[in-house]
């Protein structure tokens, strides 16, 4: 299970397309639709605030699609993401 990150907001975060692994499978959309994936890319993730922060690695799938969320995280919440930060 991957999250999954929008090549809108891949975009706004100023990432590398070099950055990208291959990911060649179609996922399926919430309607039952086949959504092209552009690959993965493995990004550092900070949580928490002062000493309670954690750093880890998320894998996010690239997708190319239009979504009313930037990033949907697999098992948790589904954020929208804004340059600068995550709402």
């Amino acid at each position: 299970m991957f999250d999954i990150l929008d090549w809108d907001t891949f975009l706004k975060l100023k990432l590398l397309e070099d950055d990208i692994r291959p990911h060649y499978e179609k996922i399926m959309g919430f309607s039952g639709e086949r959504i092209s994936t552009k690959g993965y890319v493995d990004l550092k993730m900070r949580f928490g605030i002062g000493r309670l922060t954690h750093v880890i690695d998320v894998r996010y799938l690239v997708i190319e699609a239009k979504t009313s969320y930037n990033v949907l995280f697999a098992g948790f919440n589904s954020v929208k993401v804004q340059e600068g930060g995550v709402n």
